[in-house]
């Protein structure tokens, strides 16, 4: 995305290629509140399903196994519990904020927006990010230092070699 950011940037297509922005939160809840949850939300769909099929009005809902079967659920949970520590570990190169959404849902709500709104004011200013986008990342320099050093040049004559870089 960045990339072709840089390559329009100069066009009348600039606008179809806005700056990428990333803003991330990870929602949990405890288990006991994550199969209540999930168990009213089968409870309303298959109500609402009934109501569409009783008066051929509005549209069905996809009715989830894992919306109706309190063992199905807490096997999805101890999956989320037995995976928890590669999700902490992925914080440390992709960031995100972990929310507690125990709350209602307007309060859970405010939250992430408050975050959301942290995490636009770590970012730079859009002019500020295309002005130094085209400096080349870390990792960039590294590849190509490494593409270097491997590359030898004739230096005197072209039967003395030697490495351009010696790192």
């Amino acid at each position: 995305m960045s990339e072709l950011r840089r390559e329009f940037y100069h066009t009348d297509r600039r606008d179809q290629f806005p700056r990428p922005v990333f803003r991330i939160c990870v929602l949990y809840v405890d288990e006991d509140i994550s199969v209540q949850r999930q168990l009213a939300r089968g409870r309303m769909i298959r109500e609402h399903n009934i109501e569409v099929k009783k008066t051929g009005q509005g549209v069905l809902w996809e009715e989830r196994v894992t919306d109706n079967d309190e063992t199905v659920i807490r096997n999805r949970y101890a999956i989320f519990k037995a995976h928890y520590g590669s999700l902490l570990k992925l914080s440390k190169m992709f960031p995100f904020h972990l929310i507690n959404a125990t709350g209602p849902i307007k309060e859970v709500m405010q939250i992430i927006l408050r975050e959301f709104e942290y995490q636009s004011s770590l970012e730079l200013d859009s002019d500020t990010y295309d002005t130094i986008s085209h400096i080349p990342l870390a990792t960039q320099i590294g590849i190509h230092a490494r593409q270097v050093r491997l590359t030898q040049v004739y230096v005197g004559n072209e039967n003395e070699r030697r490495p351009m870089l010696s790192l």
